[in-house]
């Protein structure tokens, strides 16, 4: 699997090497071919946002 989204399931997401991580949900975990940085921002797109932004509005 390439593309995650991050949903109410994912219990955690742990980076085995730079491009592979590991994702935890309730029933199950898989690995996914991407970093914990692409696939979080990746799920910020999908739902309309990006991870950059969250992060510069968090810190205001």
């Amino acid at each position: 699997m390439e593309n995650y989204v991050i949903n109410d399931g994912t219990l955690a997401i742990i980076p085995i090497t730079s491009c592979i991580s590991e994702v935890y949900e309730e029933k199950r975990h898989f690995l996914v071919s991407n970093s914990t940085t692409n696939i979080m921002d990746y799920s910020c797109r999908y739902f309309g946002s990006s991870l950059e932004g969250r992060r510069k509005g968090r810190n205001r």
